[in-house]
């Protein structure tokens, strides 16, 4: 994804190593809770190999986020989210408005 985005568009998914870091390790826990039952595992492991992960992840640990976890991973990919949106909004002259908004639109014109 990183390089489609980067190819097609020249905006780049991440500022930093730490926030490429953050969201490849919530990508990866999604993946454990979702296939592994939170249990992490070898290809785990293999796939955070060559990331720094703030986490300590070993193989047979049952990982559990905690609050504070949850919140620094959502905030990660809500900032990663807004700049790539502001970034595309402002390379590519999108018309930006409210999600409300557009509902009203739609509706007002049936």
């Amino acid at each position: 994804m990183e390089e489609f985005l980067l190819s097609r568009t020249a905006i780049s998914l991440w500022q930093s190593e730490d926030q490429k870091a953050l969201l490849s390790t919530s990508i990866e826990l999604r993946n454990v809770h979702t296939h592994n039952r939170g249990i992490i595992n070898e290809l785990t492991l293999k796939r955070l190999k060559d990331v720094n992960t703030p986490f300590r992840l070993k193989i047979g640990q049952h990982f559990h986020a905690n609050f504070d976890n949850l919140v620094l991973m959502a905030n990660n990919m809500f900032d990663i989210a807004k700049r790539v949106d502001r970034e595309a909004v402002s390379k590519f002259s999108i018309q930006k408005r409210e999600f409300g908004s557009w509902i009203e639109s739609v509706a007002d014109s049936n």
